[in-house]
């Protein structure tokens, strides 16, 4: 028997990436969603549901988080360029610095969460709050950035301070 793949738990989450992200629907033709407790998750096929009592094959794609869903960092990634709403796009090395380390950022955008999109790559999850956004993606995958665009990025002489509004939204 194969683990099931739910239809109002499909159309509820390609409804959410379509309306807050605009994403395409047929970007979702060959995604499966595999609802659990709490989470749903995308893969590209189901599988025997004895392998999947522990884990689910495939990604997370969304929380039930406080009545609605949050799309998680990896998905948002997955989607990449698909996304074309509720991107914040940071250009800046230093601007992206604040953010992966906790610190929020001047944005106007719908309030709700974000893909946070660094010179043309979403790199993951961000929530608008009040005209400013912060990162919420896994800790872990913000100190692998981090490290990343220490080794690329000349922080401490960047084009612009770190408080330049130098954001473009979509």
């Amino acid at each position: 028997m194969l683990a099931s793949e739910n239809q109002s738990v499909r159309d509820e989450v390609i409804s959410y990436f379509a309306t807050r992200f605009g994403v395409a629907e047929a970007a979702f033709a060959r995604i499966v969603f595999i609802p659990r407790t709490d989470d749903v998750w995308a893969a590209s096929a189901l599988a025997p549901a004895t392998l999947t009592i522990l884990r689910p094959p495939g990604v997370r794609a969304v929380r039930r988080w406080n009545g609605g869903l949050k799309p998680t960092s990896v998905f948002l990634r997955f989607l990449g360029g698909r996304i074309t709403a509720a991107r914040v796009e940071i250009e800046d090395c230093a601007i992206l610095h604040t953010v992966l380390r906790g610190g929020t950022i001047p944005a106007r955008v719908t309030l709700g969460y974000v893909a946070l999109v660094f010179r043309g790559d979403v790199i993951g999850c961000g929530i608008a709050r009040a005209d400013a956004v912060k990162a919420v993606i896994p800790t872990g995958r913000r100190q692998a950035l981090l490290e990343i665009i220490s080794a690329g990025c000349d922080l401490h002489h960047g084009n612009l301070p770190p408080d330049s509004g130098n954001i473009v939204l979509d």
